[in-house]
């Protein structure tokens, strides 16, 4: 499964069928919200506010446009069995959020207005969907004007948190799977194609799906706020962060190499996709790197670390790195925003070896994954409360947005917050995720399964390094500056050689 720009969507013509939640019936049930959606809510509903009426609900964050292939006549009723099922199988995608305004009177009269947010969740047997046939679009153009007239219509605040999409043709189809993020994470991707075209797959032939049990995200919030009821500012479980803050109060100190970006700056989103190595030389970098103790993503970000330090960067690399808590368990096959942001950092010191390097990587990340149960979100919002203004911009919930893949200002063409808004920093973030254990992962290929992701803007670098059954591949994301341009420039192609050279060394590392 490919990660690619939204501008690499599929778009060979055929007769447009959507389908999206029906009206909310009266059995609904509280849901319980997660720390990341609390704060993605409290986000988009800030940046709305402080935006133009008429602005786009899509343009205030990413989002992913999950697609596969059936590569045979299409059953339309078939494949409108199988989304039915899917959003019954998930409570994530049966949620809407509001919330609740109370006001406070102090002791010398002020008044202080905090916003709790609220989720209900429609009952499996009641969940409906609504079926639109919107003809057929006579050209890709015009096709990928419907597309993102479509995939427009998602708007958490609205409670339209996806909108599932196909095009038939006489001997194919192209199905189209977009979500809001407060629903989604990488590995969700996997988890909807693999559901979908299996209960289709399923339903064509007049069967029955089969599918592994899996548990809500609603449940993994319900617990996670549960765990988190005692967390204060000086609890043991905060150390690893309070280590990890800069003297200003952030988490994480911002990108040592020029983007050409004022603080609080935003500019359009540069976005594409690059093979790193085949599937042959990720095998061999793999070996190279178990060898001296790492592993593929610590010998990416190793080349990423040496290159910035010898670009004039300092002899310690930090960023921000989503690690997912669904694991193996009862949420491995389970729609919903798993992962959290934890910052890490480690040396690239120069009198270090390469294979020094990535164990240093691997012991550092190993070390932050372990902090990963704190929610980012509460962690920096527990931590800041008594330092100075810092990097990034309380939420009204006196959080900050998580590092997640793209943080984007309201409108086309804006380079600077509008008063009022929230807008995320991201000095640098990287992933890794790799699809060729995830569910589904034998029949990619077949289904041809992609990930898109929607993105206007960013404020910083991104590398959501990625393998699959043909290769390692990295997505990009940077701000359209010069400056960044001329980083890019420079660092897309070093990557490519250190870890060609890495995977290709006889000797080791």
């Amino acid at each position: 499964m490919l990660q690619l720009p939204i501008t690499e969507l599929d778009v060979r013509p055929g007769r447009v069928l959507t389908w999206r939640l029906g009206d909310a019936p009266e059995r609904r049930t509280p849901g319980v919200v997660s720390y990341n959606q609390e704060d993605q809510l409290a986000t988009v509903r800030a940046l709305r506010e402080a935006a133009d009426p008429a602005i786009a609900p899509e343009s205030l964050a990413c989002q992913p446009v999950i697609t596969f292939e059936i590569r045979r006549p299409p059953d339309p009723r078939a494949l409108e069995a199988a989304l039915l099922h899917f959003v019954r199988r998930h409570e994530a995608l049966r949620c809407s959020f509001g919330h609740r305004a109370t006001e406070t009177t102090g002791p010398t009269g002020e008044v202080t207005t905090t916003r709790e947010t609220t989720c209900e969740v429609t009952d499996a047997r009641d969940a409906a969907l609504d079926y639109r046939d919107l003809g057929r679009p006579g050209s890709p153009a015009a096709l990928r004007t419907v597309l993102d007239s479509l995939f427009q219509e998602i708007d958490v605040l609205a409670g339209r948190l996806f909108v599932l999409a196909a095009v038939v043709r006489e001997g194919s189809a192209t199905v189209y799977l977009a979500f809001d993020h407060s629903v989604y994470d990488g590995l969700s991707a996997a988890v909807a194609v693999h559901d979908v075209a299996t209960a289709y797959a399923a339903y064509a032939r007049g069967a029955e799906p089969e599918l592994p049990p899996t548990e809500s995200h609603v449940s993994f919030s319900r617990d996670q706020r549960r765990r988190m009821t005692t967390l204060r500012a000086g609890d043991g479980r905060l150390e690893y962060w309070k280590q990890c803050m800069t003297p200003d109060g952030g988490l994480c100190p911002p990108f040592p190499l020029d983007l050409g970006l004022a603080p609080g700056e935003v500019r359009p989103a540069v976005i594409r996709t690059d093979r790193l190595l085949t599937e042959t030389g990720t095998r061999a970098l793999y070996e190279r790197s178990r060898a001296v103790g790492g592993g593929i993503f610590a010998a990416f970000l190793a080349a990423l670390g040496i290159w910035v330090r010898d670009a004039g960067g300092p002899d310690t690399f930090s960023g921000f790195m989503p690690v997912g808590a669904r694991g193996r368990g009862p949420y491995e096959h389970a729609m919903g925003w798993f992962a959290n942001a934890v910052p890490v950092r480690f040396s690239v010191a120069a009198d270090r070896d390469r294979a020094a390097i990535i164990a240093g990587i691997r012991a550092a990340y190993t070390t932050a994954a372990q902090h990963a149960h704190v929610p980012f979100m509460l962690a920096r919002r527990l931590l800041t409360a008594a330092h100075a203004p810092h990097e990034g911009t309380a939420s009204p919930h006196g959080s900050a947005t998580v590092p997640h893949e793209g943080a984007t200002v309201p409108s086309e063409g804006a380079t600077a917050p509008r008063e009022g808004a929230t807008v995320p920093s991201i000095p640098c973030a990287f992933s890794y995720i790799d699809y060729t254990r995830s569910p589904g992962a034998a029949q990619h290929a077949a289904w041809r399964a992609r990930h898109h992701l929607r993105l206007s803007h960013c404020n910083g670098l991104c590398f959501w390094l990625h393998r699959t059954a043909t290769g390692l591949y990295v997505y990009l994301a940077y701000p359209d500056t010069p400056e960044a341009a001329s980083v890019m420039s420079g660092l897309r192609p070093a990557l490519v050689r250190t870890l060609r050279d890495m995977a290709a060394s006889p000797t080791g590392l």
